[in-house]
């Protein structure tokens, strides 16, 4: 909410949220207190309709925080966006930086001015979106059931074939 806040007033932006929760309300009143209700929209999407919401979208933000208890393990979303052609602005919370690689823009957590920054330029530069958008869609193979399938497969391979050998040598 502050790295919007913070944007070049110039900028044109609108944020779709999908999904609901404890904040909804907060945000609604700071959409009404910004005079952005028209900017921010809140929407409980069923999970077949996420595609066509994402599709729709210029760019993907993932601000995941890590909390106590908690890193984002994945972050699903991030390969959903990469199917959907979505470029991708993420923290570096967890494994979203191995995940995200060199498709999208990793950003440290919780830093609002450097969450803005990438916002912007994302916003300002249509050829950065492009690439990482072309990047992402090259990227979402490599999480596919196909592969990871095929990495199951070699892992076990592997693993026969060194419990078999190991086996051999101590006999």
């Amino acid at each position: 909410m502050q790295a919007l806040e913070n944007l070049d007033a110039r900028l044109s932006w609108s944020l779709i949220l999908l999904g609901s929760g404890e904040m909804q309300a907060e945000i609604e009143q700071w959409a009404a207190r910004l005079g952005w209700q028209h900017k921010i929209k809140i929407h409980l999407a069923k999970h077949d309709d996420v595609p066509r919401y994402l599709a729709a979208m210029d760019l993907l933000v993932a601000p995941s925080q890590t909390m106590p208890n908690w890193k984002e393990q994945f972050g699903r979303m991030l390969i959903e966006a990469f199917a959907c052609g979505v470029p991708v602005i993420a923290s570096d919370s967890g494994e979203i930086p191995f995940v995200v690689d060199n498709t999208g823009l990793i950003v440290p957590e919780a830093n609002v001015p450097a969450w803005s920054k990438a916002i912007g330029t994302m916003l300002r530069d249509s050829d950065l979106r492009e690439r990482l958008r072309a990047a992402g869609l090259a990227r979402v193979d490599a999480f596919s059931a196909k592969q990871a399938a095929s990495e199951y497969r070699g892992f076990y391979v592997d693993l026969a074939t060194h419990s078999i050998a190991g086996a051999e040598t101590s006999s």
